[in-house]
């Protein structure tokens, strides 16, 4: 069964949410990360980003660390953020500019629910950056972005949170046009019928965030052994929403420092392991089976005929192409693949090789919720940056204290 806790928080003050929330992205750096830290000095990304006031490539925790812990202590010390007053469960409600609209619980999760398998995954972590966000969340002894996890759709938990929708705490709109409604549970009776419809839920799955579970299980597991900490109060922050709300795209793959003659490779295809053919016009592709490749100013369209029913898109990418053809061992590791969200513009990508700053591109399709859950119960993994999964949840609304 699911254990699911109310749990302490801090959160922004009503008057400086809208500036302090910042969107979940993936993205390191960029122009318009730099122009929001410029535009918004209460921005929770100055916490969870503190590189980009050094203008740094590499990530040095001797001086980033301090620098977003001393960010978070001021904001603090500004009334900027506070402390919430009792331990709570929150009902989350985000309306995308697109008009989807996302209903779930942000709660406290055991950490044991992760470690022994009730909470599935789907995808490998990148063991740096798992490492790199533990000591983030160890200097900070907070975190500010749940996980998102699928539930099965319960027509139970619909009406709870439904019927439990009174006065928000929160009610604002981001500058990406997100609508975000946060209404704070603290009455002891609805949190315990919340808890028992969870009791007879067995298992929930990673959606997004595979990278946040693991490093703060990892930091609750060294407060478990070293500090004497209880179970009941280590736990993980995650919003649940139900699985058919889940928006699901890909993430494509630039890919740069490959020599003409292994890429050369896969279009020769001495192993005929897929049909490849050059296409007139950039298009995504349409199904499971297919994948868009750019190389020296020609688009090709790769078709694979699966030998296995697990066997995705994605990881032929990763088997066939990478490893086999271009040498790429261990896409957790190897710097020379970039990744880019599903719904960038095929022309955005063509400009990237264009110019020279990559040697080509694969564009994929992307992978159901079914495909999802089959890979997590068959106890099999996808490749890093498998799926980009919506709702994008805001980092600095509800911040998890330990």
């Amino acid at each position: 069964m699911i254990k699911i806790y109310p749990f302490p928080a801090l959160r922004a003050a009503p008057e400086h949410a809208s500036k302090v929330v910042a969107t979940s992205t993936g993205i390191e750096a960029n122009s318009e990360l730099l122009q929001e830290l410029e535009d918004y000095p209460f921005s929770y990304l100055h916490i969870v980003k503190p590189h980009l006031h050094f203008n740094d490539e590499v990530k040095n925790a001797k001086v980033h660390y301090p620098f977003a812990k001393n960010y978070f202590r001021q904001m603090m010390e500004q009334g900027v953020i506070h402390k919430v007053s009792q331990n709570s469960m929150y009902i989350y409600t985000q309306i995308a500019p697109d008009g989807n609209t996302f209903d779930g619980i942000i709660t406290g999760i055991s950490f044991l629910n992760y470690l022994e398998g009730d909470i599935k995954k789907h995808e490998n972590t990148l063991a740096e950056k798992e490492e790199r966000l533990m000591n983030h969340v160890q200097s900070l002894g907070a975190v500010a972005e749940p996980v998102l996890l699928a539930c099965e759709d319960r027509l139970d938990l619909a009406d709870w949170i439904n019927q439990n929708k009174e006065s928000p705490v929160f009610d604002f709109t981001t500058k990406d046009q997100c609508h975000h409604l946060l209404y704070e549970l603290v009455d002891p009776e609805q949190i315990k019928q919340v808890q028992k419809i969870f009791d007879s839920i067995k298992e929930l799955y990673i959606a997004d965030g595979h990278h946040r579970i693991a490093a703060t299980t990892s930091y609750c597991t060294r407060l478990f052994t070293t500090q004497n900490k209880s179970v009941e109060d280590l736990l993980f922050m995650a919003y649940i929403i139900p699985e058919s709300q889940l928006k699901i795209k890909s993430f494509h793959r630039l890919v740069k420092d490959v020599g003409a003659k292994l890429i050369e490779k896969i279009i020769v295809n001495e192993q005929a392991k897929y049909v490849i053919e050059p296409v007139s016009n950039p298009q995504k592709p349409m199904s499971k089976g297919e994948i868009g490749m750019y190389y020296n100013k020609q688009w090709y369209q790769i078709s694979i005929n699966h030998s296995e029913d697990l066997q995705l898109d994605v990881q032929f990418l990763d088997d066939e192409i990478f490893n086999a053809l271009l040498k790429i061992e261990d896409t957790r590791l190897d710097t020379r693949i970039d990744y880019l969200r599903g719904d960038t513009p095929l022309q955005e990508i063509q400009s990237n090789v264009d110019l020279g700053a990559y040697s080509l591109a694969f564009i994929l399709f992307p992978n159901t919720m079914d495909e999802i859950k089959s890979i997590a119960d068959n106890h099999k993994t996808m490749p890093p940056k498998s799926t980009w999964i919506e709702p994008k949840l805001p980092v600095g609304m509800v911040i998890q204290r330990f």
